[in-house]
């Protein structure tokens, strides 16, 4: 593991589409939904943020799956919350969530109900969400796995905030993949080398009222791209990460401290 020092600029102000960059900053102020409960996050906060993705992707179809909080100092709250949800620390690593092989497996598993997921959710009943049918007819066609990164506390992050690579500067040749093992269950990352072509973006103060959203797998971007298809574009995942701010220059830039 290797530290490095990385000029960040700040995204404000700037135009970002998840087809060209893999991300994008929306106002989304929200409901008085209780973020430290598993139901309501389950029952409220999914359906909203199906429908913000749909909004912003244009896409027909969106389901949510899966969630997780990070805090650097878990509270009594994080604690509590910590029952159902997975409560894990700021993670200082370049990587993309999913792989080529793990986007795939992700699609097939919406064919399954969600209590046989790989991380169960019979809270979102006992009926699967497409069908093995509409899992290949997914797969044949387009589709994305977005994250919906919103600030849970009322306070703007100060500290140890979130980092985003543009899609495109990212050369396949820095691309690292990494699979981890937990008995019978297989994940497939992407880990990330370092180099000068790497443009990274963060936006400082992320409020509770916004929130970034970045494509961790696109089947349509074109350095994945499946030959034959008619339509790609520039973005198939979007690399991030937490970091440190080091200090800030005359240009507006800051400087992150990754590990790769």
């Amino acid at each position: 593991m290797v530290k490095k020092d990385v000029p960040v600029l700040i995204g404000r102000g700037h135009e970002w589409s998840m087809d060209d960059h893999g991300f994008t900053l929306v106002d989304d102020p929200m409901a008085d939904i209780d973020l430290y409960n598993e139901r309501t996050i389950l029952k409220e906060y999914y359906p909203a943020c199906c429908e913000l993705v749909k909004k912003a992707s244009g896409a027909s179809r969106v389901y949510a799956f899966d969630h997780y909080m990070r805090a650097q100092e878990p509270t009594a709250k994080h604690k509590r919350a910590g029952r159902g949800i997975n409560v894990c620390p700021p993670f200082f690593s370049v990587h993309s969530d999913y792989s080529a092989a793990s986007a795939t497996r992700q699609v097939r598993t919406l064919s399954r109900p969600p209590h046989m997921w790989d991380t169960p959710k019979p809270l979102l009943g006992f009926e699967s969400f497409i069908t093995p049918e509409e899992a290949d007819s997914f797969l044949a066609g387009r589709f994305m796995i977005v994250n919906v990164w919103r600030n849970i506390k009322p306070e703007p992050v100060q500290r140890q905030p979130f980092a985003v690579c543009k899609g495109c500067t990212m050369p396949l040749d820095d691309i690292i993949t990494f699979r981890a093992t937990d008995g019978r269950k297989v994940n497939e990352y992407y880990f990330a080398g370092h180099s000068d072509s790497q443009e990274w973006v963060y936006f400082p103060d992320l409020r509770r009222e916004e929130a970034l959203l970045f494509k961790t797998w696109d089947s349509a971007g074109e350095a994945f791209a499946s030959p034959g298809r008619d339509a790609t574009v520039p973005t198939t995942c979007t690399f991030h990460t937490a970091f440190e701010i080091l200090q800030i220059s005359q240009l507006a830039q800051r400087c992150v401290r990754a590990s790769t």
